[in-house]
């Protein structure tokens, strides 16, 4: 799941600490990508109307790896005073030391028990929290197209009891409908980037047993080790094997960059 979030680098001047007047003497950069501009800039200009505060905006622009640019700025201690990361970064930063603990700065913040427990974990690492959920996604979906279904003779609304439902049902389409050479589309490949394990294979493990004990996981937060054979993925190695391999249910070369 994709998550974009809010976090403090080692230079953050805590707005919680500071008056409106001593607000009113700081500069604070503030770092994004540019599709969350009209958010970051709405929110820009009622804090520097509210605090006296300047703040230098650090648009990272479209055409510019994100997680790439956001590394190197960290790295050399270029980044700015607020950055948005993806969540799958949170770790990494802060066993590099870039980001701050925010445990005392949520603690006094009013809205912060607005968030569901599950956001506030979306931003925390070995129970401390290093981020403010901006957004989420719903990654985890299946869509469907009515017309293509209608043409198959599946009875609408399509609700597939497991996978090999849905394999079967993208089978069916492939052979009765005429045009379609790929009846089922799931990310993977270079071309995807993040999308291709976030959206894509970790989305399968998610869905492929409970999460009792972190079987469906990565990362066994008991014992902070990662898991690299399970029943879990195993089951969501072998539907990727299915889809691109047994039943050629999805193009492999347009998955990868050249």
């Amino acid at each position: 799941m994709s998550k974009k979030i809010l976090v403090f680098s080692m230079t953050m001047l805590l707005v919680g600490a500071f008056t409106v007047t001593a607000l009113a003497q700081k500069v604070i950069s503030v770092q994004y990508g540019e599709p969350w501009k009209p958010i970051f800039e709405s929110a820009i200009e009622e804090f520097e109307k509210t605090t006296g505060a300047k703040v230098d905006r650090m648009l990272i622009p479209y055409g510019v790896v994100f997680v790439e640019k956001m590394t190197l700025d960290l790295a050399a201690g270029a980044a700015g005073d607020v950055i948005m990361v993806d969540g799958s970064m949170i770790a990494d930063t802060v066993e590099a030391g870039y980001i701050r603990e925010l445990d005392g700065y949520v603690k006094d913040w009013a809205d912060w028990d607005q968030y569901y427990p599950a956001f506030q974990a979306m931003g925390s690492y070995k129970g401390h929290v290093y981020g403010i959920v901006l957004e989420t996604a719903a990654n985890a979906i299946l869509w469907y197209w009515k017309p293509n279904f209608e043409k198959a003779g599946i009875p609408m609304p399509w609700k597939p009891k497991d996978w090999d439902e849905v394999l079967e049902t993208a089978e069916r389409i492939k052979e009765r409908v005429p045009g379609v050479e790929y009846a089922l589309y799931i990310p993977m490949g270079s071309k995807w980037g993040e999308g291709a394990t976030c959206c894509g294979i970790y989305s399968q493990i998610l869905g492929a047993d409970t999460s009792a004990g972190d079987r469906n996981r990565l990362w066994n937060y008991t014992t902070e080790k990662w898991i690299g054979s399970s029943p879990a993925i195993e089951r969501a190695l072998n539907f990727y094997r299915e889809i691109f391999f047994v039943r050629k249910l999805s193009p492999t070369d347009a998955m990868y960059a050249p």
